[in-house]
């Protein structure tokens, strides 16, 4: 069997109405991260871990309403509190292996607020050629839930 492969990078930039440490927490805080880094309504988790420092890691495994089962799991490389993150993540659907991923959060001074960029670097296994896109959207998505916890 051959698996084909498709590689994507893209960035997603947003600015948040809350500071560089307000960000920072929302993101490395367990029960913060939990109200904005989740599964679709009716997901529903069976695992979740966080270990914030370098070699340490992030797991979060579950299953949606029709079933099918997901598994997010992380490896944190550079952190720099308040500064960025490097991470490295493998994703499954079913037990299969759907993509391994390089990701950089980094965090700076806007203003009164907070930019954070956001890159991906790609490796998606199941050959979708919507796989990149699909990533991109719901990284968004997150991205936007994130910022739900600011609006003020």
């Amino acid at each position: 069997m051959t698996t084909t492969i498709i590689h994507d990078t893209f960035t997603l930039d947003r600015t948040y109405d809350a500071s560089v440490a307000e960000v920072w927490k929302a993101w490395t805080d367990p029960a913060l991260r939990k109200k904005w880094f989740h599964g679709p309504a009716g997901y529903v988790e069976s695992e979740r871990t966080i270990d914030l420092r370098p070699g340490g890691g992030e797991v979060l495994k579950g299953h949606m309403k029709d079933g099918t089962k997901t598994s997010f799991v992380s490896t944190f490389h550079f952190i720099e509190a308040e500064h960025f993150i490097v991470s490295s993540y493998d994703m499954e659907l079913n037990g299969k292996p759907l993509s391994s991923t390089l990701a950089t959060v980094l965090l700076e001074p806007a203003g009164k607020g907070t930019r954070l960029r956001y890159t991906e670097q790609g490796a998606y296994l199941d050959g979708n050629p919507e796989a990149a896109a699909s990533r991109k959207g719901g990284t968004s998505w997150h991205l936007d839930n994130l910022g739900k916890l600011f609006a003020r």
